[in-house]
């Protein structure tokens, strides 16, 4: 029987994901090619700490799966608004997206592992949020694009181990109370960007709705 590979960081392909998802930004395999890439020993760090916990040995004693309630839209959608799961369900609705299509998408070629472990590409996820800021902050100079993401990162440098959390149980809850529970931070900078590209769209949405307001000059 052959012995799992030992994880090791893959540079070479990590970059040519990244440029092929610069290139394509819907090509979201390469997402989990560039984490595969970066993985290096995280993964296998994270999962024997979430192993070690009260709420790691049950999920793995039982054998759950998040996606089991991600895929279970009915029960998403008829959450009340500003709990974990209904925030989770309009922005996979908004953005059509599924969790089905995402774990196809990740769905990748990789050396066999001796554990069931849990993918957290912290390095890959950096390297992606990296050249996605210096892309959007081309094309949109007036917007603190990079501040947002630094913002974030000091944000989830500073919050609760977020992977040893019992995600099924927290779907229902709201989102402010899980922020409080966490340590983590509002972002400031996104909403501010967030507010600004919605502006123009909500414009656009009032002119074609009442024929009566003309476009500003």
């Amino acid at each position: 029987m052959s012995q799992p590979s030992k994880p090791r960081l893959r540079p070479i392909a990590a970059l040519r994901a990244v440029r092929k998802l610069m290139r394509n930004g819907e090509d979201t395999q390469q997402v989990f090619l560039l984490i595969e890439g970066l993985r290096g020993k995280t993964t296998l760090r994270q999962f024997a700490r979430f192993r070690q916990t009260e709420i790691g040995r049950a999920v793995l004693g039982e054998n759950r799966r998040l996606l089991d309630r991600l895929s279970d839209r009915a029960s998403l959608a008829a959450l009340p608004a500003g709990t974990l799961g209904r925030g989770y369900y309009d922005f996979m609705a908004a953005e059509d997206l599924s969790a089905e299509g995402l774990v196809e998408m990740s769905k990748i070629t990789r050396p066999p592992a001796s554990d069931d472990v849990t993918q957290t590409g912290l390095k890959g996820f950096a390297v992606i949020a990296v050249y996605a800021a210096r892309k959007i902050a081309r094309s949109r100079p007036d917007q603190p694009v990079r501040r947002a993401v630094v913002e974030g990162y000091r944000h989830g440098r500073s919050a609760g181990w977020l992977p040893g959390a019992d995600w099924e149980a927290l779907l229902d809850q709201p989102v402010e109370a899980i922020r409080a529970r966490f340590a983590v931070k509002p972002p400031t900078y996104y909403r501010t960007i967030m507010a600004a590209l919605r502006r123009p769209a909500d414009h656009a949405r009032a002119v074609y709705a009442d024929p009566s307001v003309q476009p500003s000059s």
